[in-house]
């Protein structure tokens, strides 16, 4: 039996995609991602054998802060190669010239990050809603720019 008011709902894969902007860093600063969960198999598997030697002390309920301090260093080193898509932008080096993307470099950009900007990077991968396609902003155009004339026609 297959339920028909299912039929219409996205699903997010592994595939899905989504841009996170950096606004806690001045200028535009962007990551696009992939989601890091279940779906995203590669990283799954990734961290389900980066946490294979910490799983007895999970079961044992053992949890404390080094190993989520642990756990956010495993993700900072996972999430350049399954996560990041390979497509980034306004990131530059201290000579102010634009750094290109490469699992290298995002590790170390990842790695220079802040924990509380890098838990808010994390929570977004992590929401699988922010990676569900809304099949009703294709039709919408972008709101990059502002055309002076219309506005100026609508005030």
């Amino acid at each position: 039996m297959k339920f028909k008011n299912l039929s219409g709902v996205s699903h997010v894969t592994a595939k899905s995609v989504q841009k996170y902007v950096f606004y806690e860093i001045d200028g535009e600063r962007w990551i696009e991602v992939h989601p890091a969960a279940e779906c995203n198999k590669p990283y799954f598997n990734a961290v389900l054998r980066k946490q294979k030697a910490s799983r007895r002390k999970l079961l044992a309920g053992k949890i404390d802060a080094a190993m989520l301090a642990q756990n956010r260093e495993e993700d900072r080193q996972l999430y350049p190669k399954y996560v990041c898509t390979g497509k980034w932008g306004g990131w530059t080096d201290e000579a102010g010239k634009e750094v290109v993307f490469s699992i290298e470099n995002a590790r170390e950009l990842l790695k220079q990050m802040p924990d509380h900007i890098f838990e808010d990077f994390r929570a977004f991968c992590n929401t699988i809603s922010n990676f569900v396609e809304d099949p009703d902003d294709e039709d919408e155009e972008p709101l990059d720019e502002v055309d002076a004339e219309e506005a100026a026609k609508n005030s």
